[in-house]
């Protein structure tokens, strides 16, 4: 039996998860639904297939090919919700977490790097599995080549693709030509359905073929439609060159580059703590890692640090305020985010060592890119404040042991708060108000 390469249309089940499953969120707020959706269809057809390799396949922002070919090329596409864009700029990460192999392209699209894999899969004794919905990929079916549909179930061979459109997975592209895509804001013939484009084709052979018997005069050909097929000649053309899958993409990516290989357990825990999905790497065996070096690790997969992120990006977190009154000491509940510690002058130097010593150790934010020491919001002109960052990721163990070790410094309690302002505006509320003490425990 010959292995086999699937090939996973990364973006087309992104968007088709994020359209059928309901919103979910973590605790930070983060939209994480269609990710989970994503990991899910991974994992499902792992599991079921058991396929000797994996690809998922990504489109990548910016113009392709077909673009300078055709300006209007998916020109009128809805402009994509912020929830959908912030998990898809995510997607890469969650694939490689769970062990997968990743492509993509700069100039090109997903079908085509999926086609390009898939050829060399052929060439190299492999079956190649293209996972998609899209139509496109069934001009690729034939030997060796098939295409599956996860949502549906659907498996696609050439019996398959005659059933469902009347002709063989070589005339797809005519077919395609002919009917246009609005999707992709591909033009057709106008005039010219489905059903008489099937006809064309087992009439004349292919799209050329049809166009060709219309300036014949061709008397099968009707009045209207070898008109249409004269006047569509020129945009047909440019249909055929769009619709058409590059399948020499250059990629130096071998079959044997993609075998499906389980992710270090530890690694894995860690990575999908980044999301919150705890079950799901209970499920798949992942290891618990300490916190600091969990923090380490899902530094590695974030563009920016906790620390440089709008609070609007965190609304579930829980920011805490730090300040000292009259010797009594509250430990923080729940987990972690902005804290303002008020300090003494005589300990300002002790607590910024400690805070320095911690953040190297990935405990804390970088505090030393953010935070600044400042006179107390609260007027007492002895002490200063630092704004402390940890992660809102952080296990509550680790969270209450800082907490534990900023008390023993005196610098600990904290104000509570029930408003909805960002950050910065909650500060300067404070900060504004004489009368401060109506807002501690």
């Amino acid at each position: 039996m010959k292995p086999r390469l699937y090939l996973v249309d990364a973006h087309a089940y992104l968007h088709r998860a994020y359209h059928a499953l309901p919103p979910l969120t973590n605790s930070r707020g983060e939209p994480v639904g269609v990710l989970y959706g994503f990991a899910r269809t991974l994992i499902q057809f792992l599991r079921r297939d058991k396929p000797e390799g994996v690809a998922v396949c990504f489109d990548v922002p910016g113009p392709t090919f077909r673009n300078k070919m055709y300006k209007k090329y998916k020109a009128t596409r809805q402009e994509i919700d912020g929830d959908l864009i912030a998990q898809l700029k995510q997607a890469r990460p969650l694939a490689e977490t769970l062990g997968f192999k990743c492509l993509e392209k700069q100039g090109f699209e997903a079908d085509d790097v999926m086609a390009t894999m898939a050829r060399k899969a052929v060439k190299h004794g492999w079956d190649a599995v293209l996972v998609t919905g899209e139509k496109d990929a069934l001009q690729l079916v034939g030997p060796g080549i098939r295409v599956f549909n996860v949502l549906k179930n659907l498996w696609m061979d050439p019996p398959q693709v005659e059933e469902k459109f009347g002709i063989a997975p070589s005339s797809v592209r005519d077919y395609l030509a002919i009917v246009g895509d609005n999707s992709d804001d591909v033009p057709g013939v106008k005039g010219v359905g489905p059903v008489k484009a099937v006809k064309l084709i087992k009439a004349y052979g292919s799209l050329q073929g049809a166009i060709t018997a219309a300036k014949n005069g061709d008397a099968a050909l009707t009045p209207k439609l070898a008109q249409a097929l004269k006047d569509g000649e020129k945009m047909a053309a440019l249909a055929l060159k769009l619709i058409a899958l590059d399948d020499k993409v250059p990629l130096d990516v071998e079959p044997e580059d993609c075998r499906a290989t389980a992710p270090d357990p530890e690694t894995l825990g860690a990575g999908l703590e980044r999301w919150e999905f705890r079950a799901l790497a209970r499920e798949l065996g992942a290891k618990s890692t300490p916190v600091h070096e969990s923090i380490k690790k899902q530094q590695q997969l974030l563009a920016a640090p906790f620390a440089d992120r709008k609070p609007s990006q965190v609304t579930q977190a829980r920011w805490i305020y730090a300040i000292p009154k009259k010797g009594r000491y509250h430990a923080a509940t729940g987990r972690s985010g902005k804290w303002l510690v008020f300090v003494h002058l005589d300990k300002v130097d002790e607590v910024w060592a400690y805070i320095k010593k911690a953040t190297e150790e990935g405990r804390l934010g970088d505090s030393a890119k953010t935070s600044t020491a400042q006179p107390s919001i609260h007027g007492n002109s002895d002490e200063k404040v630092i704004c402390v960052y940890t992660y809102d990721w952080q296990d509550k163990t680790d969270v209450m042991r800082i907490r534990g070790e900023l008390r023993s410094l005196g610098v600990t309690k904290k104000i509570p708060y029930k408003s909805d302002e960002d950050t910065m505006a909650r500060r300067y509320r404070v900060a504004g108000d004489a009368n401060i003490s109506k807002y501690y425990e």
